[in-house]
């Protein structure tokens, strides 16, 4: 990091410079796809009435077509869907807290350099640094740590227990 007289750099593979972006969010992209396919239809629907002189009715008007569609292409399609691991409850749960920097929007296993693979501090208690996968990918897709929580800002907080020896001492 570089300090001058007007202040520091913000450190890019810093924690509170990502965001995570959740299912509901990537499924709330699709959903505004899905609306402008929905208009689109409707507007030829009505075109088509028009030039006929036909009164449209709503149930000509909407379908759940283009919401049906878009969604079965994106949990078909999209790069970061994949099936999940029933192999046991424990397998669940792992498969749930996975990170990836790939995809949409990110990085590709060619592109990324070592200080984005590298374990940052920032990491520290955030994200498991043993848990990531092999290959091209390592780095890039890791697991939440155990008492790490995605909060409303879409960032990764870290819960944790203020020790303090002196009320150990009393207790005892």
């Amino acid at each position: 990091m570089y300090v001058s007289s007007m202040g520091t750099l913000d450190d890019m593979n810093h924690l509170k410079n990502k965001r995570i972006r959740s299912v509901a969010d990537l499924l709330q992209d699709q959903f505004g796809l899905a609306l402008v396919r929905l208009e689109n239809v409707v507007r030829g629907t009505i075109g088509g009435a028009i030039r006929h002189k036909l009164i449209p009715t709503p149930q000509n008007l909407v379908t759940s077509t283009p919401l049906t569609t878009t969604y079965e292409s994106f949990f078909r399609l999209h790069p970061l869907s994949q099936v999940l691991d029933r192999t046991n409850p424990l397998t669940q749960i792992v498969h749930g807290r996975k990170l990836s920097y790939l995809g949409p929007g990110g990085l590709t296993g060619r592109t990324a350099n070592f200080r984005i693979r590298d374990i940052h501090p920032s990491h520290y208690g955030r994200i498991c640094p043993i848990d990531t996968s092999e290959g091209i990918n390592v780095g890039l897709i890791g697991s939440l740590a155990i008492h790490a929580l995605i909060i409303i800002q879409a960032s990764i907080c870290l819960l944790y227990v203020d020790f303090n020896p002196d009320m150990l001492n009393k207790a005892i």
